[in-house]
């Protein structure tokens, strides 16, 4: 508009250099614009990245933990049937089994190494999985700390009308429907209807979310609950056993039923914590 107003001011020669100048402004301005976009959507790619990841590491460090516990048992399992096979070959040895009770004492015993070796196998193949998807080399040897038991207090603040609309103004799913122009769409409205979907979709996630928070904290609080008893009974075992009242074998048995409900206490507290993280994440902008 500025040069049309100067074209009967200036020379030809002038104006024509006038309108290269605009040209050639704008053509810059245009370029850094798409400079800016490129950024910013190459930002936003490694962010999405980044939390992915932390997300995947989160899960392997959760299932360490659990094959962890697995294993506890299986080494101690192991422990019971080489007693309890040991104790065969002397019983037997003097006349008080068969043969075929020892030959099912060995396959117990066998059975239970193979189930050691296994679980022995999976602990070491979900360490190397946790530890270099944080950067270890596969063979390294870093302090891997218990996961911390879930923090209820958070779940307190948890209040699904406000998280759910957070959650819908942070998704990269809707984000990426309002970003994308209205030529890709069947119409303004089409356009409009698809965002409407997703948010609703994002809305209904969340309700899930969070009622599988809920549950997750009613499992997690009914067997911490029961813990106590668990504890005091293996301690009565251990008192029982130094006062020679029951076998080493008795007390074994009680010990790896102490450790099962030591397993399953921890995973429901995974659980939880699995499902407030997913929750969190949620809010975050990322919904599975």
């Amino acid at each position: 508009a500025e040069a049309e107003d100067l074209k009967g001011t200036i020379s030809e020669e002038a104006y024509q250099e006038y309108q290269d100048n605009i040209k050639t402004l704008k053509r810059f301005a245009r370029e850094k614009e798409d400079a800016a976009d490129g950024t910013a959507s190459a930002k936003r790619a490694l962010r999405i990245i980044r939390n992915q990841q932390t997300i995947a590491v989160s899960a392997l460090m959760r299932d360490y933990q659990a094959l962890l516990a697995q294993d506890e048992i299986a080494r101690k399992s192991l422990e019971a049937a080489e007693l309890s096979y040991a104790s065969s070959e002397r019983q037997c040895a003097i006349g008080m089994i068969s043969g075929e009770a020892l030959l099912a004492a060995q396959d117990a015993l066998n059975a239970a190494r193979a189930s050691a070796d296994a679980s022995a196998s999976a602990l070491r193949k979900g360490k190397q999985s946790l530890i270099t998807a944080l950067g270890w080399s596969y063979d390294g040897n870093p302090d891997i700390r218990e996961i911390p038991e879930p923090d209820l207090m958070k779940v307190s603040d948890y209040h699904l009308e406000t998280d759910m609309e957070l959650a819908v103004g942070a998704n990269y799913d809707v984000a990426d429907i309002r970003r994308t122009d209205k030529s890709q769409f069947n119409g303004t409205q089409d356009k409009l209807r698809q965002i409407r979907e997703k948010e609703n979709e994002v809305r209904m996630q969340m309700e899930y979310l969070y009622k599988e928070v809920q549950q997750k904290v009613l499992s997690y609080q009914s067997v911490k609950d029961g813990w106590p008893a668990a504890e005091a009974k293996l301690a009565q075992a251990e008192r029982k056993l130094a006062l020679g009242m029951i076998s080493r074998a008795e007390y074994l048995a009680e010990e790896i039923t102490w450790l099962t409900a030591k397993a399953n206490k921890e995973q429901t507290a995974l659980n939880l914590q699995a499902a407030m993280e997913t929750y969190e994440w949620a809010i975050k902008g990322l919904v599975k």
